[in-house]
C-alpha cells in the first residue's frame, strides 16, 4: 500500500493526499434506477479498527469500517419518524416500514362515495405541524347527504325529525318544524276555516276585499217570498243561530245595534197585541 505518486519533469513526485492501493483498479458502477452503487474488484482492508463516535468532531478523520458504517445506517433508520396526534399515544415509525392514515375500516369506496378531498385543507404551519382543516361550507354533491344521528339531510330534504306532532306547548322558537306538524296546522285552519262565520268578501283589481260590514252565513242561500194578500214574509233554508242571547230592552238605545232573538220578538209582539186600544166616549151606561 503506497502513497500516490506521478512524473512531473522526469521526477516521481509523491501524493501525500492519496494512498493507491495494489490491486487491479475497482470497477465501479451505479444503478440508474436505485441509485445504489456497486464496486467490483479492488482491495479489501480487513482488522480496521472502529473510527469509534462518528458524530464526534475528533473522530472525523479517521477511516471506518463497514461495522461503522451499519451502526451509522442503523441509527439512521430507527431513529426514523414519530407521528403525533390530538389524542392516542405517539407513534414511532422507523425508516422503510409502513404506517396507516385511515377513516372507518368499511370506508374503502373512496372514489365513489367520498369527497375525494374537496371539503378537506392542508397546512404546513411555521412549527413543521401539517394542519387539518374542513371547509366552513361542506360540498358533497349532487348525490351526497347529511347524518346527524337519525336526521338527515339528502337534495334539500331533511328527515329523520322526531318533532312531527304539534301539541301547542314546549315550544322552541328556534327549532325546526316538520311536514307532519305543518299538515296537523294546514288541517286544524282548513277545519277552522269550515265551521266559522266569514265576513263578507269580493274580489277588486285581483285581491280579496273583506267587507267588515256584511256577514254571510255558509248555507246554501235562503229562499224568501212574500204573500201577496197577507203581506206575511215566508224564509225557506238558510243558516239558524241558536243560544243567541236577548237584546234585553228593544225600547232603550242602548240596544238598538243588538241582534234579536224569536223570544225578544215575541215580547214586542206581544207588548203592541196587549197595549190594544181604548176606546172613551162623552157618557157611559152602568
Amino acid at each position: 500500500m503506497k502513497y500516490a505518486t506521478s512524473e512531473q519533469n522526469g521526477n516521481t513526485v509523491v501524493d501525500y493526499q492519496n494512498i493507491v492501493l495494489a490491486a487491479p483498479e475497482a470497477i465501479v458502477s451505479k444503478d440508474a434506477t436505485t441509485n445504489k452503487i456497486s464496486t467490483t474488484g479492488g482491495t479489501t482492508i480487513s482488522n480496521l479498527a472502529s473510527a469509534g463516535d462518528y458524530t464526534n468532531v475528533d473522530n472525523a478523520t479517521k477511516v471506518v469500517n463497514a461495522g461503522d458504517l451499519n451502526n451509522a445506517v442503523l441509527d439512521v433508520v430507527d431513529k426514523g419518524l414519530t407521528f403525533t396526534a390530538n389524542s392516542g399515544t405517539a407513534h414511532k415509525a422507523t425508516l422503510g416500514t409502513s404506517i396507516s392514515i385511515k377513516g372507518a375500516e368499511d370506508n374503502s369506496a373512496f372514489s365513489t362515495e367520498s369527497d375525494q378531498g374537496k371539503n378537506i385543507y392542508t397546512q404546513v404551519e411555521t412549527d413543521g405541524t401539517i394542519r387539518i382543516g374542513l371547509a366552513n361550507n361542506l360540498d358533497l354533491g349532487a348525490q351526497g347527504s347529511i347524518l346527524v344521528g337519525s336526521t338527515s339531510i339528502v337534495n334539500g330534504a331533511v328527515t329523520g325529525l322526531s318533532n312531527t306532532t304539534w301539541t301547542g306547548t314546549n315550544v322552541q322558537a328556534d327549532r325546526a318544524a316538520t311536514e307532519g306538524q305543518l299538515q296537523q296546522v294546514s288541517q286544524a285552519q282548513i277545519e277552522t276555516n269550515n265551521t266559522a262565520v266569514k265576513y263578507a268578501t269580493s274580489e277588486q283589481n285581483g285581491n280579496t276585499v273583506v267587507d267588515y260590514q256584511n256577514i254571510v252565513l255558509a248555507a246554501p242561500e235562503a229562499i224568501v217570498s212574500k204573500d201577496a194578500t197577507t203581506n206575511k214574509i215566508s224564509t225557506t233554508g238558510g243558516t239558524t243561530i241558536s243560544n243567541l242571547a236577548s237584546a234585553g230592552d228593544y225600547t232603550n238605545v242602548d240596544n238598538a245595534t243588538k241582534a234579536v232573538n224569536a223570544g225578544d220578538l215575541n215580547n214586542a209582539v206581544l207588548d203592541v197585541v196587549d197595549k190594544g186600544l181604548t176606546f172613551t166616549a162623552n157618557s157611559y151606561c152602568a
